[in-house]
């Protein structure tokens, strides 16, 4: 990946650090990341925002590319990089503005064009992303995000079978990368072919790379199917384990605890995404959600709680009402 083992040129170089980022080849990434570090310091702010992104730390990666987009040096992909950011942080609208600029100067660029497409997806408009990922994949039939963005869009468009076979091929050219996996995984769910998905989380999730929160999470469906309270509970353990605090996910956990009945880490949970909010301010859809879960757990004191997740809360995550996933599609 260096200059020094293939006579790369910079941009190369950097253009390789983001595929590898994106594929999940994360220890090549970081080193020649600390390479070019020292070889190239002008581009601190971008390479750090490189890292971030990398890490998936999103917020810290807009502020780096921000702060590199002032810098000459920078490269001008930077607009992308910003870009994919802010849609990961929410913020859709500026997200689709940069993009939109950088196809009014760069009108066949991939990442600008899978970008936008997933802006598309992101305002419920999968017919509008359709014919960007198509143009992607026309001129580079081997452009992971470009099939990831098929996959999630024919499937939100109700193309099932197409879906599918997007995201397996997505599979294929990044088996390092957890989302095609998430992906495959409602879909088969979906399907109702919940033995099949529970041979494929686990043969993912015997790879420590693979082994994230979110297929976790995914695995977490299966257990609930097959009434497997013990090992359920110690995935979540893992889960929780794993993660930094963030309201999304500890909200979801919390629903978890509920199905099974345990109105202690209910509560807790809870009370911690309700605690942050006094720190810093926290979506709306995620503090309404904490109190609900928190006057939820209020059912199980003296005794009087509903047995089942399903008697007092039918809308809770299950693998009949799944939660969107991280572009928005729901498996059902």
């Amino acid at each position: 990946m260096t200059q020094k083992s293939n006579n790369a040129t910079l941009p190369e170089r950097l253009a390789q650090v983001r595929v590898a980022y994106r594929l999940h080849d994360t220890h090549n990434a970081n080193q020649a990341v600390m390479e070019l570090l020292a070889e190239v310091p002008a581009l601190e702010p971008y390479l750090r925002g490189l890292a971030a992104w990398g890490a998936e730390a999103y917020e810290d990666a807009v502020g780096f590319f921000r702060e590199a987009a002032d810098v000459v040096e920078t490269p001008a992909e930077v607009t992308e990089l910003l870009a994919w950011s802010l849609l990961e942080t929410g913020e859709v609208q500026e997200a689709e503005r940069l993009l939109e600029q950088r196809l009014a100067e760069v009108p066949d660029s991939a990442d600008a064009l899978v970008g936008l497409a997933r802006c598309h997806f992101r305002r419920r408009r999968p017919e509008e992303a359709r014919p960007l990922i198509e143009q992607v994949l026309a001129a580079d039939p081997e452009h992971f995000e470009a099939w990831y963005g098929r996959g999630v869009s024919e499937l939100a468009l109700g193309q099932v079978e197409v879906a599918l076979e997007a995201l397996q091929r997505a599979n294929e050219l990044a088996p390092l990368n957890p989302r095609p996996y998430r992906a495959i995984a409602r879909i088969m769910k979906m399907m109702g072919d919940f033995a099949g998905c529970a041979r494929f989380l686990e043969g993912a999730l015997q790879n420590p790379v693979l082994r994230s929160a979110e297929l976790l999470m995914e695995y977490a469906d299966i257990l609930v199917v097959a009434d497997q309270p013990d090992k359920l509970r110690e995935l979540l353990a893992e889960v929780r384990s794993s993660l930094r605090f963030s309201p999304g996910p500890w909200n979801e956990l919390a629903r978890y605890y509920y199905g099974l009945g345990d109105g202690v880490e209910v509560r807790a949970l809870a009370s911690e995404v309700l605690e942050a909010d006094g720190q810093s301010a926290l979506p709306k859809e995620d503090l309404a959600e904490a109190c609900y879960l928190l006057a939820l757990a209020a059912l199980f004191d003296g005794g009087g709680a509903a047995n089942t997740q399903a008697e007092t809360d039918p809308e809770a995550p299950s693998v009949e009402n799944p939660e969107p996933d991280e572009d928005g599609a729901k498996a059902a």
